[in-house]
C-alpha cells in the first residue's frame, strides 16, 4: 500500500500556483508603491514651486512696504499676508494643505522673511499605512534696499543723432526708445511718490536751461542758453552767486555755436503717473542739431543732483543731501566726440581744430568733462556712460568718466535700449533669497 502522505507532500511541493499569486501580489503592491511614490514626488515638488513663488512675491511686497518712511511692522507684516492670500489659487492642488504663514521683519537688513507650513497627503503613505502626508516648509527672504534714486539723464542731441542707428531708425529715435524705457522701468521700482526722480539735460553745442537762464547768469544774447562756467567753480558744484555765473556766448558768436529747443527738466517725480507722463512728453519732443559740448551736458548733470543747487530749483525737484539714503546718478550718453568748448580755454581749440577733441589739452571739451567728472565722483555721484556708435576717443573718454563697470558700447538701437534697461537694474536694488 503506497504512502498516501509522501504523495501528497510532493504534489504540493509540485505545485507553484499559489506561489506565483503571492508573489505576483507583492510585486503588484510593490509596483502601486512605486508610482504612487512618484506621483507624490511630483506632486510635491509641483505645490512646492507654486508655493515658494508666492513667497518670494508676498515677501517682495512686504520689503516694498517696509522701504516706505512711515510703514510700521503692522503694515509690513498686513501687507505681506494679504499678497499671499490672494495667491493661494496659485497652488491649490488636491491633498496640499498649508499652514498660516509666518512674517518676519529684519529692520537692520530692510528684509522681510515669510515661511508656510505645507502638508501634502501622501498616496503611496495611503498605501502602505506609513507616512500619510509629506510636509515642508519653504521660505523667502526678500530686500528692497530702496535708496531714493536721484538720476539725471544728460542726453546728446547733436546733429550726427540724425543719422540712421540700426534697427532701422534715427539715432534720435533709438534714444527717445531707450530713454522711454528707463523711466518706465525705474518708475515700477518706486514703492511710493517721492523715491525715484529723474531729470533730463539734452545738450548739443550749448544747454538750453529756459526759465532758470535768469538765475544763473547775467548776461544774455537773446536766448536762454547757456556755456561752461569759467574761473574757479568751473569744475565744481558750488552754486551761483555773486561773482561767480555761468557764462553765455558773446557777440558776434563763434560759428561752432548753436541753441537746442530742448530745455532742461529738474528733477521730476516718476513715482506719479503725471510726473512720468510729463518727462517721456519731454523726452518725445526732442530734436536734434548743432555740435557736442558734452562737458556742458556733464556740469548741468551734476548740478541738477547737487544738494547745494537746492535753492535753483523748484521744491518737488529739491536734490537730498549727499550721504544720505539716496543714490545720485548722472547718465552721460553721447554718439561723438565731443568737440565744441568756450571758455577756460576752449575758444584756442575749438572745432574744426583737431585739438578741440584732445582731452590731454587744456580747455578742450573732453579735458573739461575729464575734470567735471573725477570731482562729480569723489562727491559721490555715480556715473553711468553710454558711447552710442561713437569713435574710439569718445569710447575712451566716457569709460574714463564712469570706470569700466558703468560704461556701455551700444553698436545699435537695441544695444542702446539694453544698456539703459541694465543701468536701471543698477540702480534698483530687489534681491530675494530662498
Amino acid at each position: 500500500m503506497p504512502d498516501c502522505s509522501f504523495a501528497f507532500i510532493r504534489r504540493f511541493h509540485g505545485d507553484t500556483r499559489g506561489a506565483v499569486a503571492v508573489v505576483f501580489g507583492v510585486s503588484a503592491l510593490a509596483l502601486v508603491s512605486m508610482i504612487g511614490v512618484a506621483l507624490d514626488a511630483s506632486r510635491s515638488y509641483n505645490i512646492k514651486s507654486r508655493v515658494q513663488n508666492v513667497l518670494d512675491a508676498a515677501s517682495l511686497a512686504g520689503a516694498r512696504k517696509l522701504a516706505l518712511d512711515d510703514a510700521n511692522d503692522g503694515d509690513v507684516t498686513s501687507t505681506a499676508l494679504a499678497y499671499f492670500e490672494a495667491q493661494r489659487e496659485e497652488f491649490k492642488v488636491w491633498g496640499a494643505i498649508p499652514g498660516a504663514p509666518q512674517v518676519s521683519i529684519d529692520r537692520n537688513k530692510s528684509s522681510v522673511t515669510m515661511t508656510v507650513d505645507v502638508a501634502v497627503s501622501s498616496i503611496a503613505g495611503s498605501l502602505s499605512g506609513l507616512l500619510p502626508q509629506i510636509n515642508f516648509s519653504p521660505s523667502a527672504t526678500a530686500s528692497y534696499d530702496v535708496k531714493r534714486i536721484e538720476l539725471a539723464m544728460v542726453l546728446d542731441i547733436t546733429g550726427s543723432m540724425n543719422w540712421a542707428g540700426g534697427d532701422g531708425k534715427s539715432k534720435l529715435s533709438g534714444l527717445k526708445e531707450a530713454a522711454e524705457d528707463i523711466i518706465k522701468l525705474l518708475a515700477n521700482s518706486a514703492p511710493a511718490a517721492n523715491f525715484v526722480k529723474v531729470g533730463l539735460v539734452p545738450y548739443s553745442a550749448s544747454v538750453n536751461v529756459g526759465p532758470f537762464h535768469g538765475d544763473v547768469t547775467y548776461e544774455t544774447r537773446g536766448d536762454t542758453c547757456v556755456v561752461e562756467r569759467d574761473g574757479p567753480d568751473a569744475y565744481n558744484d558750488d552754486p551761483v552767486g555773486a561773482g561767480s555765473h555761468i557764462e553765455v556766448v558773446g557777440a558776434p558768436p563763434p560759428g561752432y555755436y548753436s541753441c537746442p529747443k530742448a530745455e532742461i527738466v529738474p528733477l521730476t517725480d516718476i513715482g506719479t503717473s503725471a510726473g512720468r507722463n510729463f518727462l517721456i512728453d519731454k523726452v518725445k519732443a526732442m530734436s536734434a542739431g548743432g555740435g557736442t559740448a558734452g562737458h556742458i551736458g556733464a556740469a548741468w548733470g551734476w548740478y541738477m543732483v547737487s544738494p547745494k543747487w537746492s535753492s535753483l530749483w523748484p521744491a518737488a525737484s529739491d536734490p537730498k543731501p549727499y550721504g544720505s539714503n539716496v543714490t545720485k546718478a548722472v547718465l552721460l550718453m553721447t554718439d561723438g566726440d565731443f568737440n565744441v568748448a568756450y571758455d577756460n580755454g576752449g575758444e584756442l581749440v575749438a572745432w574744426p581744430n583737431p585739438g578741440a577733441t584732445d582731452v590731454n589739452i587744456e580747455g578742450s571739451s573732453p579735458n573739461q568733462a575729464k575734470k567735471l567728472c573725477d570731482n562729480m565722483k569723489a562727491a559721490g555721484v555715480t556715473i553711468y556712460s553710454v558711447a552710442f556708435m561713437a569713435p574710439p576717443a569718445a569710447e575712451a573718454l566716457l569709460k574714463d568718466c564712469s570706470g569700466g563697470g558703468n560704461y556701455y558700447d551700444a553698436a545699435n538701437t537695441h544695444q542702446l535700449k539694453a544698456a539703459f534697461r541694465d543701468i536701471a537694474g543698477k540702480l534698483t536694488s530687489v534681491s530675494i533669497s530662498q
